[in-house]
């Protein structure tokens, strides 16, 4: 109790005991910091799967864009892939960009077709990510039809920076081969001979185009035999790509196309799923099958078909994704918090039982410098008994062995005088019998 005008006492200090329990107590707040960081990067991520899977899409669906005269066409690609176009149509149709009366529309629409529209489509656009082209007449060629208004519609392809190019010599068979579980996907084609391309197929007799002679209808028909399969055989020659160039001139067939994992290219386009393997029948699309001939399949690129396989799942199941993905969250902070509270609850006790040994090893400590002293002490009373001992022996030895020394000088001093006194005395006896017998 604080009387009036006394000072509040100072508050006591806190011990360390107390700091360290309260710096292992605040974690939990952290925790949830790191918990709400957590769930933000991890939407940010679910949110970056789904662009990818629809990237993906991008790039394997066929896209179609319309546009009618006087209006620009607009082709664009997503980063780090190109315009591929697949056919291009520019003529008139009674549902499309006209006012006209269909009958008429009708009439006309076998004639209001531009022969060029394709290759000046190609030209503008072909291998570039965004393509404007103006829908005009003037740029198609001639008018066939003048003051009836026409439209542009192409169909065209995303295709990746990165594909498998091949380039098969005319009188050559096309080999396509792609590994288990994923299947071919074309993106172009063409069957002919540029003119700035003089070293493939070329012996140097053959005869040279004066001009770019390419037949884009190689695509249609490589897509017809070879799409959705896992391996593709087409004989190169005229009879199946036409023939665009002069005679004499040698052609080739270049071919640009991707290996989809099954997954990916069926949620794309479920119609795959009802192709038949190439492989079915022996000998189908001129594909022989011999089984002596396989080998073990190899396990190349295994890592990125899995984890284009994992987000094409993602994509499809989009609800069970998120909830395995908050499943797995929610498992992981349960763990931590449990790690955590271990820790707190456990460190006193753990700082307890250290300080408990801790007096444990000083009473010992204690117990053997005290039983040590005890020793010395006896060892030192000990000690000085056999010193005054042998202190004894060593004064009183040399006393004892002088004086028996000394009787032991007289005991023969008299035993020697004893035996002379008997000598004489028997020398004496016998010389006066002698004596005495000479006198008589």
């Amino acid at each position: 109790m604080l009387l009036p005008g006394h000072p509040r006492p100072p508050p006591a200090p806190q011990s360390a005991q107390n700091q360290g329990l309260r710096r292992q107590v605040e974690p939990p707040g952290q925790l949830l910091r790191l918990f709400y960081c957590t769930v933000l990067v991890c939407s940010k991520e679910t949110s970056a799967l789904t662009d990818f899977s629809g990237y993906l899409t991008k790039l394997l669906q066929n896209h179609t864009a319309y546009a009618c005269d006087g209006d620009y066409l607009n082709l664009q690609c997503p980063r780090h892939s190109t315009i591929s176009v697949q056919s291009a149509f520019y003529g008139q149709d009674y549902q499309m960009c006209s006012s006209q009366e269909p009958i008429s529309q009708r009439e006309d629409n076998l004639t209001c077709v531009a022969s060029t529209t394709l290759q000046k489509v190609l030209d503008e656009c072909q291998n570039q990510r965004a393509c404007h082209l103006l829908v005009n007449s003037r740029v198609f060629g001639p008018d066939l039809c003048p003051g009836s208004s026409k439209y542009l519609l192409v169909s065209f392809k995303c295709q990746p920076n990165e594909l498998k190019n091949k380039t098969v010599c005319e009188n050559q068979e096309l080999k396509l081969h792609c590994h288990e579980s994923k299947f071919l996907n074309i993106y172009s084609a063409a069957y002919g001979r540029r003119t700035q391309q003089r070293d493939i197929c070329s012996s140097g007799a053959e005869l040279l185009p004066p001009f770019d002679c390419l037949s884009y209808t190689a695509l249609q028909v490589l897509s017809r035999r070879c799409y959705g399969k896992q391996r593709c055989k087409v004989l190169v020659d005229n009879y199946h790509f036409g023939s665009p160039c002069l005679p004499g001139v040698k052609k080739y067939l270049t071919v640009a196309y991707a290996c989809v994992p099954k997954n990916i290219l069926t949620a794309v386009d479920p119609a795959v799923a009802n192709l038949n393997p190439s492989l079915k029948k022996d000998d189908e699309h001129g594909i022989t099958f011999n089984p002596s001939g396989s080998r073990v399949v190899r396990k190349d690129g295994v890592i990125v078909s899995n984890s284009l396989a994992a987000f094409a799942y993602i994509r499809a199941h989009p609800e069970r994704a998120a909830l395995l993905f908050m499943s797995s969250v929610c498992i992981g902070l349960l763990l931590t918090l449990c790690a955590l509270v271990i820790r707190v609850s456990c460190t006193k006790d753990f700082r307890e039982l250290r300080q408990g040994r801790e007096h444990l090893v000083l009473g010992s400590d204690k117990a053997e410098e005290d039983s040590e002293e005890d020793l010395e002490e006896e060892d030192s009373s000990d000690s000085q008994f056999p010193e005054e001992l042998s202190r004894f022996c060593r004064t009183s030895y040399p006393a004892y062995s002088s004086i028996e020394a000394a009787e032991l000088a007289e005991r023969i001093e008299r035993r020697e005088q004893v035996i002379q006194e008997i000598w004489m005395n028997s020398g004496l006896d016998s010389s006066l019998p002698r004596n005495v017998g000479h006198f008589y």
